[in-house]
């Protein structure tokens, strides 16, 4: 779920304009894994791997898998 998380995280600050980013961090955590963020903490300023090219090979790879556990009826 934590992957998740920081997919639905990246995919909204990305998707408009400005927004805070660690409020924004912070609800998906919450929505999706279910634990509360550290008060005082900034995990979005050291989440990196979205800035190169890690970024497109691993959603590429999230979709590819989601398609087959669909396909395979694994889900």
């Amino acid at each position: 779920m934590r992957q998740v998380s920081l997919a639905l995280f990246d995919q909204e600050i990305h998707s408009g304009g400005r927004c805070n980013v660690g409020e924004v961090y912070a609800r998906n955590v919450k929505e999706t894994v279910g634990i509360e963020v550290a008060p005082g903490t900034n995990k979005p300023a050291i989440f990196t791997h979205i800035m190169g090219e890690y970024s497109a090979r691993y959603y590429s790879y999230l979709v590819s898998l989601q398609i087959t556990l669909q396909y395979t009826n694994k889900t």
